[in-house]
């Protein structure tokens, strides 16, 4: 085993110091959301939202309609979803790049 190669803990600021010096371009603020966060976000789409507009569709004009308006809306947040998760990259694994 090489004796010269040895673990020790780094501070954030050794890892902030790192990420500086890889991109000294990149001065402007950042937001980025966790994987945990994009989940949650994306089940609040996929199935809050229709389910809302079921209810709401049902109360107001009947449950037919309700299921008209929900599987409409059910398409619609289908389509930005997708959108996220396929074009934009929401679930890219950033080790693959």
């Amino acid at each position: 085993m090489d004796d010269n190669k040895r673990l020790r803990l780094i501070t954030n600021n050794e890892i902030e110091q790192v990420h500086r010096n890889q991109n000294p371009h990149e001065d402007e603020l950042s937001y980025v959301l966790s994987d945990r966060l994009k989940v949650i976000f994306l089940f609040f789409i996929m199935c809050v939202v229709p389910l809302s507009a079921y209810h709401f569709g049902a109360q107001t004009w009947g449950r037919e309609v309700g299921t008209h308006i929900a599987v409409g809306v059910g398409a619609g947040c289908t389509l930005i979803t997708s959108t996220l998760i396929y074009i934009l990259g929401w679930m890219d694994d950033p080790e693959e790049e």
